[in-house]
């Protein structure tokens, strides 16, 4: 029995890409058992083509299949390794966004807020221009546009206008 064209095929391809890899002997032995059901003479042929003198044996067999087990659990490592600081990076991605969620928020919350205080204040002069004051607003009543220009800017508004209506007419 021979081995296999398209087996040895893969042994020359997988013992290039182990020499550019910096791959042990048991990568390529581990990456043949995975794709072929390997026979004595193609064991042989990827002993041989790993340049061991006494051709595939129990001894050899052994020493691959520790050297494959050891670089396969590498492998898996640097695949955990690899999604933990993809994860890291997209909840760090995440993290800044929540942030410039947050500062957008607090923005138009200052905007709208300034703008309450300017319809407040827009209203009170309407109101102060409309109906003429016979005397100057006391210390209690600075008090209340004071609390006024500090309420929510829906609260703000109702009251406003509430008052607008009842002494306009």
């Amino acid at each position: 029995m021979t081995a296999r064209a398209e087996v040895l095929t893969k042994i020359t391809e997988l013992t290039w890409q182990r020499k550019a890899g910096g791959h042990i002997d048991g990568w390529l032995y581990g990456m043949l058992k995975q794709e072929f059901d390997l026979t004595p003479d193609e064991l042989n042929a990827v002993a041989e083509s790993l340049g061991f003198k006494y051709g595939w044996n129990p001894t050899l067999k052994m020493l691959l299949e520790e050297q494959w087990q050891k670089e396969e659990t590498q492998r898996q490592e640097r695949e955990r390794l690899q999604k933990k600081y993809q994860n890291e990076q997209e909840l760090q991605a995440l993290r800044v966004k929540k942030q410039d969620l947050q500062d957008t928020a607090a923005r138009l919350k200052k905007i709208r807020k300034l703008e309450a205080e300017n319809a407040a204040t827009a209203l009170l002069k309407d109101y102060l221009q409309t109906r003429p004051m016979d005397r100057p607003l006391t210390e209690l009543e600075k008090s209340i546009v004071f609390l006024v220009l500090n309420m929510q800017e829906s609260d703000q508004t109702w009251l406003l206008e509430t008052i607008y209506h009842r002494y306009k007419s």
